[in-house]
């Protein structure tokens, strides 16, 4: 399967404020739940919530098209 780059272009100088904006948005912690140091940084964290939640609104309107086409082309006659 190919595959192709989606890439956010960011001026260097807001690079840290859009890390740290998408980390706090997604709910980063800088340590674990058992208070170990968290292995995955905030950029890190943020392209795999961002992926995540692309996945999660594809897959949301690939199930409404379906539900759509399966409404539209099948009639449903109750006497």
């Amino acid at each position: 399967m190919a595959t192709t780059n989606i890439v956010f272009q960011v001026d260097t100088d807001h690079l840290q404020r859009f890390i740290n904006g998408i980390a706090a948005h997604y709910g980063y912690q800088q340590e674990s739940v058992d208070g170990a140091p968290n292995p995955e940084t905030k950029a890190q964290y943020g392209k795999r919530k961002i992926r995540q939640e692309w996945v999660r609104r594809i897959q949301r309107q690939e199930r409404l098209a379906a539900e759509a086409a399966i409404e539209a082309t099948v009639p449903i006659d109750v006497t």
